[in-house]
């Protein structure tokens, strides 16, 4: 497997999210498109695109994506060598037809005069949870998630060392089930999804030119970009008149929270009806599944304030009252953090 002269930024690195702040990612665009992983909105890309790189590099991500990266070196050499193929790796990638167009490509296949004719896309971890088809019976039958990324990825194309490339097909070897449980899947690219991507992204970008934010959709990432916007309450409470649109979103809020404690009240009923029919039981087997009712494990909690009165009263003990007061104060100024208070949205329905 060779590698490219270029230097390869990893998300750690700002410059990686600021370069990529230049477009949509290929990994992106399926949230554009409804079919991201859960969490994955058009509302978290548009708050990868505005944040600082600074703080979307401090944010590691999570421990399977971690491994999974790593995992994907190993998959793509055992893959290339099952299928006799030879790999290179590439830098991220701008589009070059004027759409705000980014992609990081995993691996490209070299043909025997060393030109990519094919991108190779790894896959574990997360992934594993998604719906794959067979590939004996469907050579394409990836998600619809990795399906659009794919033909991200194809729709830009490569610069390799000066020429522009744009390989028609894409190869997605993806462990399923297990670490042995590999499986290689094979995608032409097709016209019609690019055009479809190319328009979806342009009409998004937009928003991030006007720094409009799209539709508040009660995600994670609506919140963070709520905190960053307005992290502080610095103006005094401004006054609006019942005809103003403002005051019909609460009457809608106050309905919503109303339906909501209906809902819960009947919830918790039922619970009690079905607790009541399981009596001594562990549950209730049904077609659909068990219900139980069961105990968790034992825990256990520390009261440490406790804790801390107990080896106060022993010190006292030992040398003075003062003492021993002096020494609590100054463990609990060493070990006590003032934290900011959180912005906490209440209104008519607090009541």
């Amino acid at each position: 497997m060779s590698t490219s002269e270029a230097v390869f930024l990893t998300p750690r690195d700002p410059e990686w999210h600021r370069f990529r702040a230049q477009g949509v990612g290929s990994s992106e665009s399926p949230a554009l498109f409804g079919c991201g992983f859960k969490g994955e909105s058009a509302m978290a890309v548009y708050l990868a695109k505005v944040l600082p790189p600074d703080a979307l590099a401090h944010d590691e991500g999570t421990r399977a994506m971690r491994r999974g990266t790593k995992l994907e070196q190993a998959l793509a050499e055992d893959m290339a060598e099952r299928q006799g193929w030879r790999l290179a790796r590439v830098p991220t990638q701008l589009d070059v037809k004027g759409d705000p167009l980014v992609s990081s490509i995993d691996f490209v296949v070299l043909d025997d005069a060393g030109l990519p004719w094919a991108l190779l896309e790894c896959k574990t971890a997360a992934y594993r949870t998604l719906k794959w088809g067979d590939p004996q019976l469907e050579p394409d039958g990836v998600p619809e998630r990795v399906l659009v990324q794919v033909q991200h990825q194809l729709a830009i194309g490569l610069d390799w060392h000066g020429t522009r490339i744009y390989p028609r097909k894409a190869f997605v070897a993806a462990c399923i089930k297990h670490l042995d449980d590999e499986r290689l899947y094979a995608i032409d690219w097709r016209e019609g999804i690019e055009q479809a991507i190319r328009a979806r992204v342009r009409e998004f970008w937009k928003l991030v030119e006007a720094k409009t934010p799209p539709a508040w959709d009660g995600t994670e990432a609506g919140d963070k970009l709520l905190r960053f916007l307005y992290p502080a309450n610095r103006a005094p409470l401004r006054r609006v008149g019942d005809a103003d649109p403002f005051a019909a979103l609460v009457r809608e809020r106050c309905d919503v929270h109303a339906s909501v404690l209906a809902a819960t009240e009947k919830r918790d009923a039922l619970d009690q009806r079905i607790k009541a029919e399981i009596g001594e039981a562990d549950g209730i087997a049904l077609a659909e599944g068990a219900v139980t009712w069961k105990a968790n494990k034992d825990s256990s909690k520390t009261d440490w304030q406790a804790v801390a009165g107990d080896i106060q009263r022993e010190m006292a003990l030992l040398v003075s009252d003062a003492e021993a007061e002096r020494v609590a104060a100054a463990a609990v100024k060493a070990n006590t953090t003032t934290k900011p208070g959180a912005r906490v949205l209440r209104g008519p329905w607090s009541k």
